[in-house]
């Protein structure tokens, strides 16, 4: 069962929202969005408050909770003490938070007529995201913890972001085709991904698109992921308690990405 709310003013000119969300087992949230036209841009704001419980972090386990491994004992008069693992999926543990989390955006746009009937926009937005990571250092327990569930949420993994974007709709003569170029990024791991997205009705509610992407920046961030392994000590699957050397490793960064799609609008 689930209750929301919403209430909206007009506060000199400006658009103002304040929002409600109550569901059993789940602690309140809420929110307050404003927009308004200042000069020729359009900007807004939107906060949204949550509790800390709603969200899960990686940490670091102490030194004294990291599980051990027994190494193979070549004289049972001197066997050699437990060595701790150094994977991720042992070294790294998932809690909630606490407290009260804000996650807030802002932004603005700018539309103008280059035609009678054609006009092209462009706009700029930040997110802060409370909850996010300041920085890559616990990626890698985002993709391998103790509790074996990736944590990796995309767009929402940092705690600072940016991006612009410029979009050029039914231009002169191509009424049914639009095109986008943007950027977005991370700004706490300092990776981003720019892409442009092509856009044509082909029937009243059939549309092909179509969109290539290149990413760049920090090579291990959220939106490029490669990364390098050393030579870790785990457990072997056949024999638990006893450690195993898994191979230094490594997998690339994504560089592009291509798609295609039709769009059925019903």
């Amino acid at each position: 069962m689930a209750a929301g709310g919403r209430a909206e003013i007009i506060i000199l000119g400006a658009e103002v929202g304040i929002d409600a969300l109550f569901k059993r087992y789940q602690r309140p949230r809420a929110g307050i969005d404003i927009s308004t036209g200042i000069g020729d841009f359009d900007v807004y704001a939107d906060v949204a408050i949550r509790a800390g419980d709603d969200f899960t972090q990686v940490y670091k386990l102490p030194e004294d909770q990291v599980p051990t491994c027994q190494p193979p004992i070549t004289d049972p008069a001197d066997p050699p003490k437990p060595i701790p693992l150094t994977t991720a999926a042992a070294t790294y543990g998932v809690r909630s938070l606490s407290g009260v989390k804000t996650q807030a955006v802002f932004g603005a746009n700018y539309a103008r007529k280059y035609n009678d009937n054609d006009l092209w926009t462009v706009g700029a937005e930040y997110f802060y995201n409370q909850p996010g990571y300041p920085d890559a250092s616990l990626y890698p327990g985002l993709l391998s913890n103790n509790t074996g569930v990736p944590q990796l949420n995309f767009f929402y993994t940092g705690r600072h972001y940016a991006a612009v974007f410029a979009s050029l709709p039914a231009p002169y003569s191509w009424n049914y085709t639009t095109f986008t170029l943007s950027t977005i990024g991370n700004l706490s791991d300092r990776s981003f991904v720019s892409r442009l997205d092509y856009s044509l009705t082909v029937l009243t509610h059939l549309s092909f698109e179509a969109f290539a992407a290149a990413h760049f920046g920090y090579k291990a961030g959220e939106f490029r992921l490669g990364a390098d392994f050393a030579a870790q000590t785990g457990t072997d699957p056949n024999m638990p308690a006893d450690c195993f050397t898994y191979p230094a490793a490594s997998f690339d960064p994504v560089l592009f990405d291509f798609g295609v799609a039709l769009r059925l609008k019903i």
